[in-house]
């Protein structure tokens, strides 16, 4: 992976995220708050699609990467590892529990179905977000509104110009406290 340049809000944006490999079961639900592809590099990953099962509560977050937005109730678990990305290797639950949301590729997410997944770890310091060949690392903890975990900056992209990146969690503050490594 190439490190990109800072950005405001001392986002590192690094592209050419790897294909990850991944196995579990979950139950999710992703709706389209927004629409607009906002020139971002498809992710041209096949991932298999994982089954549905119960695994108590659901976790909300929803997630800004440019103009397009995603919300998820999620639940269950997931083992995934992303080469060069050891902050979003993880296996166990997802959601608040397992400070850990995926959304799949395979859902309508940005003008129908896009082939983009969506991947976010976070700690009580920090946040890794994986979105369409691009790995955010926010690197500062989140802020606390009404009752949300909230991470908000602007990234660096490609070409240049740069990205309103935000993620908000409807989870307790955890108690994790350790930076993330978002590798290269």
């Amino acid at each position: 992976m190439r490190a990109g340049a800072e950005g405001v809000g001392g986002v590192a944006c690094h592209t050419a995220m790897p294909r990850p490999a991944r196995t579990g079961t979950r139950q999710s639900r992703s709706r389209v708050l927004g629409v607009a592809a906002v020139g971002l590099v498809l992710l041209g990953a096949a991932c298999g699609g994982s089954g549905s099962v119960g695994g108590g509560p659901a976790s909300s977050a929803s997630f800004v990467v440019g103009a397009s937005k995603f919300q998820i109730d999620e639940s269950g678990t997931l083992s995934v590892s992303v080469s060069g990305v050891p902050a979003l290797t993880h296996s166990g639950p997802l959601g608040c529990q397992g400070q850990f949301f995926h959304v799949r590729y395979s859902q309508d997410q940005v003008n129908g179905t896009t082939g983009y997944e969506l991947f976010f770890r976070y700690t009580a310091v920090d946040a890794v977000l994986a979105y369409a060949n691009n790995v955010y690392h926010f690197g500062k903890p989140p802020i606390l509104n009404q009752g949300e975990l909230v991470w908000d900056a602007q990234a660096p992209t490609s070409s240049g110009t740069t990205i309103h990146l935000q993620a908000r969690v409807r989870c307790p503050l955890p108690s994790v406290n350790t930076p993330l490594d978002a590798g290269r």
